[in-house]
């Protein structure tokens, strides 16, 4: 196609939306080709040259609305066919998602429940630390006492001998 071919064909459809605006505005039997022009931006003989005459302006312009309302409409046919499929897979990606929310809820249930079982039991191993501590502690305790007796029985054993001794000697 050549470039004033495309040309063409642009400033033709250019004018015919123009037409679909007018029509729009004024209604079919009160739309002029003076008012397409002006709203194409450009001349009526422009306008003329391109249709011939009025009836064949409107006929077209209504059918290039036509067009171009069965095109948008199976755009969004399509966009309609790509969103159903895009809600069946989100549908089915929320289904996961749920299902996964399932399980992980389960498992921080059991994680919780095992948590308590592990802090009861640190707890419970604390209390009997602590008390080791303190039999530990009583025990040194009365090692303590046991050699301090220990002494003390010695020493009293030395003074009992030495009374012997000294009686003995005295006699």
């Amino acid at each position: 196609m050549s470039p004033r071919r495309k040309l063409s064909d642009a400033r033709r459809r250019q004018i015919l939306k123009a037409a679909v605006q007018v029509i729009a505005e004024k209604g079919l039997c009160d739309t002029g080709i003076k008012d397409v022009a002006d709203q194409a931006g450009t001349s009526p003989a422009l306008v003329i040259y391109y249709f011939g005459k009025k009836d064949i302006l409107l006929a077209e312009a209504l059918s290039f609305a036509d067009e171009q309302f069965y095109a948008r409409t199976a755009e969004a046919v399509a966009e309609l066919a790509s969103a159903r499929e895009e809600v069946g897979r989100l549908s089915g990606q929320l289904r996961e998602v749920r299902a996964s929310n399932v399980r992980l809820q389960r498992e921080l249930k059991g994680s919780v429940e095992e948590r308590r079982r592990l802090t009861e039991e640190v707890l419970e191993l604390r209390a009997a630390a602590e008390e080791r501590l303190m039999l530990m502690e009583r025990i040194e305790h009365i090692a303590r006492v046991e050699q301090e007796l220990e002494e003390s029985s010695s020493e009293l054993e030395r003074l009992r001998n030495r009374r012997l001794l000294g009686r003995l000697l005295n006699r």
